[in-house]
């Protein structure tokens, strides 16, 4: 789509907006240019207008001299992209699809399930996202290297419809590209590429924000194409540290008070501070009405001098979200667990480990060889087996996996049984709350890990080593009540769009107007694929990168079924009666139940159907047999395809291996597919199972150690009695 194009004043501090035709006049018949005329302070040294030219002198090609820009920002309405985004068949359903959503009281299943959400259903008595067209939303801002081998950085602005399905709510033609920031040189010694506040260019999001509050805008949908009225309120901020703190108007980390969640002091130098204690109890909470006395109090500093003053006595700097009525700057600040948890906490352990001696190189060699024996399931994840080798390279995604997959066995009997229990302490936590569905429970046990990890990190490394990370993950719980599990709005979908537009073909010219062309045109292609004929269809398709395979940007097949992890299978069995998301191979077998078949189908159906009435002899003895199904692109495949796709981990599989409606996660593998039909309430309904060989639990020698135990290991030699699911 279009965008506007905004010139920046290069001027540190400043960065003021202009619109192109008001950097230049015609001076007989000579373009001009002119000069920032914004007023930061009314005393100091910086008092009065900002002065510096807007436009640069250049010589063309042709040897004439010209006037070039010195940046620009390239800034895409929201209200355009909304109203292209509603005008799309069936987008009007996907955004209320929300309301009809079934979860228990104590469980978070998603944003919807959070304070903040539940609190904006209705705003001062009237309704608000209960109405058809209301929309919440979810900012991210993140820089990445426009080339390999420089330094420079520019940032890309990102705004998420929470309202759409988790499963397709991260889909590059559902995300809103709003703007590219250039790179913004400050003037300090290092030469950093990212300013030190983004109020500039937040400006026009703000504006079309304020107008989508109250009244509205006036759209044209696919249901409504005289135009209805949408609404749309900014609910969550999600960045790493320090560009949530540049959006929000936090100090950095290395201030006194470094936490924009709670008013804990950090004694110290710059260099030295320690981030020590966890004694959450202690910590002073902020308070929105003070905060924003506070802001106001900074936003009419009369110097430079005097605000910097104020900043540092209050730890916090002015946003342009506070414009925003009904913004809670505070609340609505999320902390991101991919960056805080494993890009963070998971990476920084590891090398202290290897600083301290804990795992030489000997040792690093046998972790490669835990490793090696370790089998996974299919949605598990992936990294590079030889972490001796590769950590160093290992992104947050793969510090996620290696967290949560690998390292409670693979560090079992390396390092020191102190270490090891701190850092078993620190993955339970991870795993209790790094899921699709997690309860009230699960959050507050998470919380107390998190709290219980720091403590034993400060033994068995000295308050020295304690990270920022470390003391934010102690506020992920707060997080969890206001906007449900972080599985929801962590940021590995960015990161991967990071990517995408870094590997876009571009010269060094225009770079952020080229990358919003070519984003803007591949995510007007994917929205309009699904409407084209199907030889149209298969002859594009192919052409736009595989990124709905990424798992970073759809996490993975357990979008489809996200309570599936807690709540009882008779609770959620509207989930399985349809299998429209289930690619079914073109090869199947017509095959008959035997009399066994026959009687685990049965229990089956008695599980999903709690309350119908099923005989044995209602069912047909004919069924499908296959090997493989896609889920989402992801290939599922039986033992006898592919051995390595076939081992799974699923719910509802008791002791002797037969279906029951409450039960742990336990460890299988697929011996085949079946699809069989069954007529429940006058409909028929077919239902793909798979048959499944469920491995018995492996007797742990270290768990008489007293260590409570992260994972659940499983002997793939033996083999317990068959069940189908």
């Amino acid at each position: 789509g279009r965008f506007r194009r905004y010139i920046i004043c290069p001027r540190d501090g400043c960065h003021k907006l202009y619109k192109k035709e008001e950097c230049y006049r015609i001076v007989n018949g000579e373009k001009k240019s002119n000069h920032c005329n914004n007023v930061r302070f009314s005393k100091g040294k910086y008092k009065g207008p900002c002065g510096f030219p807007l436009m640069k002198s250049v010589i063309l090609k042709d040897g004439k001299s010209g006037l070039e820009f010195y940046k620009s920002y390239c800034y895409q309405s929201i209200q355009k992209r909304i109203e292209n985004i509603l005008k799309r068949k069936g987008t009007e359903e996907q955004i209320n699809a929300w309301k009809d959503r079934r979860v228990p009281g104590n469980c978070y299943g998603d944003v919807y399930d959070g304070s903040v959400w539940q609190k904006f259903r209705s705003y001062k008595g009237k309704p608000f996202l209960e109405g058809t067209h209301s929309l919440g939303l979810m900012c991210n801002i993140d820089w990445f290297r426009n080339y390999k081998h420089r330094s420079n950085s520019i940032g890309a602005l990102y705004i998420v419809i929470l309202n759409l399905p988790r499963e397709i709510r991260y889909l590059p033609e559902n995300l809103i590209l709003c703007g590219i920031i250039p790179c913004l040189e400050d003037s300090s010694p290092e030469g950093k590429s990212e300013p030190t506040h983004l109020n500039t260019v937040l400006t026009p999001l703000v504006d079309e924000l304020l107008e989508l509050w109250e009244p509205g805008v006036q759209m044209e949908t696919h249901r409504h194409k005289n135009g209805v009225t949408v609404r749309a309120a900014l609910l969550a901020i999600s960045c790493d540290s320090p560009a949530a703190r540049k959006v929000c108007g936090f100090l950095a980390h290395s201030a006194n008070y470094g936490c924009y969640k709670c008013l804990k002091i950090f004694p110290g130098k710059i260099t030295e501070k320690n981030y020590g204690g966890f004694n959450k109890s202690s910590w002073p909470g902020r308070i929105h009405k003070e905060h924003m006395k506070q802001i106001n109090h900074i936003k009419n500093a009369e110097s430079l001098h005097q605000k910097k003053t104020l900043e540092s006595k209050y730890g916090v700097k002015y946003s342009e979200l506070t414009k925003l009525p009904y913004f809670r700057i505070i609340d609505y600040n999320l902390i991101d667990a991919m960056h805080c948890l494993f890009g963070g906490i998971s990476k920084k352990v590891f090398n202290l480990l290897i600083e301290h001696g804990h795992l030489s190189e000997s040792k690093l060699e046998e972790l490669d060889s835990n490793m090696e024996k370790v089998q996974l399931p299919t949605c598990a994840g992936w990294i590079p087996r030889k972490i001796s080798s590769s950590h160093s390279y290992y992104n947050s995604y793969e510090w996620k996996t290696w967290t949560l997959t690998f390292s409670a066995y693979a560090l079992r009997g390396i390092i020191p049984s102190s270490h090891y229990q701190m850092w078993t302490s620190f993955v339970l936590a991870c795993q209790k709350i790094c899921r699709p569905f997690i309860t009230k429970e699960d959050a507050k046990l998470a919380d107390l890990l998190f709290l219980k990890f720091g403590k034993e990190f400060e033994k068995c490394f000295g308050t020295e080593h304690v990270t920022p990370n470390m003391h934010m993950a102690a506020h992920l719980f707060e997080c969890q009540l206001q906007f449900g599990p972080v599985y929801s709005y962590w940021l590995f979908a960015m990161e991967r769009f990071n990517f995408v537009l870094n590997q876009y073909t571009k010269n060094s010219k225009n770079v952020e107007e080229q990358l919003m062309k070519m984003f803007g045109n591949e995510s007007y292609l994917r929205s309009q694929v699904a409407n084209l004929p199907a030889e149209f269809k298969s002859e594009l398709e192919p052409k736009l990168p595989e990124l709905n395979r990424d798992p970073m940007i759809n996490n993975d097949t357990a979008n489809l079924f996200p309570n599936a992890s807690k709540m009882p299978l008779s609770e959620i069995s509207e989930a399985w009666k349809s299998i429209g998301h289930i690619e079914l191979p073109k090869k199947m077998t017509s095959t008959r139940l035997d009399q066994e078949d026959k009687m685990i189908l049965h229990s089956t159906y008695q599980v999903l159907y709690p309350s119908e009435t099923i005989e044995v002899s209602q069912l047909s003895a004919l069924y499908w047999k296959f090997d493989s199904i896609k889920i989402q692109k992801t290939k599922i495949s039986s033992r006898k395809e592919n051995p390595v796709s076939s081992h799974i981990r699923a719910q509802w599989c008791d002791e002797d291996g037969m279906i029951s409606d409450r039960c742990e996660v336990r460890a299988g593998q697929i011996t085949s597919f079946l699809m069989h039909s069954l007529t429940v309430k006058g409909r028929h309904v077919k239902h793909v199972f798979a048959s499944v060989k469920w491995f018995a639990d492996f007797i742990d020698p270290l768990e008489s150690t007293g260590f409570c135990n992260p994972i659940q290991l499983f002997d793939l030699k033996q083999i317990e009695c068959r069940g189908n699911r």
